[in-house]
C-alpha cells in the first residue's frame, strides 16, 4: 500500500524554512554593514589616538587636566564638591531633568547642560560657549 505524505506539514516546514532563509539573508546583509561601521570606527579611534599622541608629545609646556584641577581643589583647597554638587541641583533642577532628560535648564544663576539626566556643564550669561 502507498505511503500517504503528510502533505500540509510538508508545506508549513518548507514555508518555516524559507522564512529562516530570507532572515538568515537579511541579518548576513544587516552585519555587512555593521561590520564596515565597526572598521570606520576602529580606524577614526586610531586616527585620533595618533593626533593626540603627537599633541602631547609635541606640547613645549607640561598641562594639567580638569580633573587634576577639581582634585586639587577637593584635597588641597579644601573645598567640598558633594556640598557644591548638592548647591547645583536644585529641586527646580531636579524637576526639569526628571521630566525632559536632557536640554538647557535655566536656574536663574546659571544654565545646566544636560544629557540624558547628567549635567555635563554649566553656562551663564558671561560665558555662554559650552565647553
Amino acid at each position: 500500500m502507498p505511503q500517504i505524505l503528510p502533505v500540509k506539514e510538508i508545506r508549513r516546514l518548507q514555508a518555516l524554512v524559507e522564512n529562516w532563509r530570507k532572515s538568515l539573508s537579511t541579518l548576513e546583509g544587516d552585519r555587512k554593514g555593521i561590520d564596515k561601521k565597526i572598521h570606520g570606527i576602529r580606524c577614526s579611534i586610531d586616527r585620533t589616538e595618533k593626533r593626540i599622541k603627537l599633541l602631547q608629545e609635541s606640547a613645549e609646556e607640561p598641562f594639567i587636566s580638569d580633573h587634576a584641577v577639581v582634585r586639587y581643589l577637593e584635597r588641597v583647597k579644601g573645598l567640598d564638591i558633594e556640598a557644591i554638587k548638592k548647591e547645583m541641583m536644585s529641586d527646580k533642577l531636579r524637576a526639569m531633568i526628571d521630566t525632559l532628560v536632557s536640554g538647557k535648564f535655566p536656574t536663574g544663576e546659571f544654565t545646566a547642560v544636560v544629557k540624558d539626566k547628567l549635567v555635563i556643564t554649566v553656562v551663564t550669561p558671561k560665558n555662554q560657549t559650552e565647553d
